[in-house]
């Protein structure tokens, strides 16, 4: 006779699918929006090559996100709902970040936090993936 399986709260009623779609909805709209900022700060650089690096800098933890969720399937809804949670934040942190250079020109050059921005995201992702990995492996130790 098969265990019968407890469902959580969050996915009985169906806030971890709301989630992951709130997750994906705004990485892809932070995504969006920090490339058309990208894009508006650096209209006057003539280089389309040093544009092009930079979108891609500043795009990829975006894209990182997207493969990530995409691929978090066989995760536990709690590591999920961490993931979605994080794809959230980031979005909404670079944003930020990106539109206040345009609100608040900096005094100097505003490429640096187009460079920090995107690291900083990297690290939370990393940190993320620690953080889950060692609950996962702790958690599937024997008692």
């Amino acid at each position: 006779m098969a265990t019968p399986t407890v469902e959580s709260p969050a996915s009985a009623n169906g806030d971890g699918a709301l989630l992951r779609r709130v997750g994906s909805v705004a990485v892809v709209l932070g995504g969006a929006a920090s490339t058309g900022v990208t894009w508006w700060v650096g209209r006057r650089n003539p280089s389309l090559v040093l544009m092009g690096l930079f979108t891609g800098w500043v795009l990829s933890p975006f894209v990182a996100l997207l493969v990530i969720a995409a691929a978090a399937d066989g995760w536990s809804g709690r590591a999920r709902r961490v993931l979605h949670r994080v794809m959230v934040a980031i979005a909404v942190a670079s944003v930020a970040v990106y539109a206040d250079v345009v609100i608040r020109p900096p005094a100097s050059t505003p490429a640096f936090r187009f460079l920090v921005t995107p690291l900083a995201s990297w690290l939370v992702i990393a940190a993320t993936f620690l953080v889950v990995g060692r609950v996962r492996r702790e958690r599937s130790r024997p008692s």
